[in-house]
């Protein structure tokens, strides 16, 4: 059962639920969901009567199993390294759900920081910020910032002009949204667009916005204990950019 339908399936766990129609193909794949316990009963009384395969419950239930056995081989291909199938499983995950943002970044993460594929992973790049701008979105535009100078990659090996003219236009949305956001969002969107004015030599402003991160994580209503998880990485790029 493991090797022939668990395995094969790319199913990640027990219970997994096969449901075989009449002829002998299996038309159902998925996992009991306590917050829907007549799921089983709806499934198997389409397949009987025939209305299974047609229906809008059919394919959205495709689609969830299919993201999660995705997702669980690329894992599978990250913890043995196997960055040529986690590579692939990505780009079908991309194609198949091409408004989810982490399968966006980790796409990005594969190519730059795993397999050092700097000609491609700028085009990945480059199209994760054209998609953040058009979007107009904080969770795109913060994510799209970090990746083009807060991750770990050899940003020498991208084009210069090309990624400081993105970080520009992506700094000026983000703090355009600022004034609408909380504190402690403040902050975050703050912290995130400092490194692109300390590369771009306006180390001032670099310290000015993390100054202010710092001031509204302290004055802020958050609990202690969240406020020092929140504290250290800020006090240090503010160390670093005071030199």
């Amino acid at each position: 059962m493991n090797k022939l339908w668990l395995v094969a399936s790319g199913s990640v766990g027990d219970p997994t639920i096969f449901v075989v129609d009449r002829d002998n193909s299996i038309t159902y794949i998925g996992y009991p969901e306590p917050a829907d316990p007549d799921l089983l009963e709806r499934v198997l009384t389409k397949v009987m009567d025939g209305s299974w395969d047609t229906s809008a419950e059919a394919k959205k239930a495709h689609e969830k199993w299919l993201e999660v056995a995705l997702v669980h081989r690329a894992n599978g291909a990250l913890s043995i390294k196997d960055f040529k199938t986690a590579l692939s499983t990505i780009e079908e995950l991309k194609e198949g759900f091409p408004d989810n943002l982490q399968y966006r970044e980790h796409h990005v993460k594969v190519l730059l920081e795993m397999m050092h594929d700097f000609e491609a992973g700028w085009i990945v790049l480059a199209g994760l910020v054209r998609d953040a701008i058009e979007k107009n979105d904080d969770r795109w535009l913060l994510v799209a910032m970090q990746q083009l100078f807060g991750s770990p990659y050899d940003y020498s090996r991208l084009p210069f002009a090309e990624r400081f003219s993105m970080g520009k236009e992506l700094s000026e949305r983000i703090l355009t949204l600022c004034p609408q956001q909380d504190g402690i969002s403040r902050a975050l969107y703050y912290a995130t667009i400092a490194p692109y004015f300390y590369d771009s030599g306006d180390k001032d402003r670099a310290i000015e916005l993390v100054e202010h991160a710092v001031e509204l994580v302290e004055g802020s209503s958050l609990p202690d204990d969240q406020k020092q998880e929140c504290l250290p990485q800020l006090v240090q790029a503010l160390a670093e950019y005071k030199g």
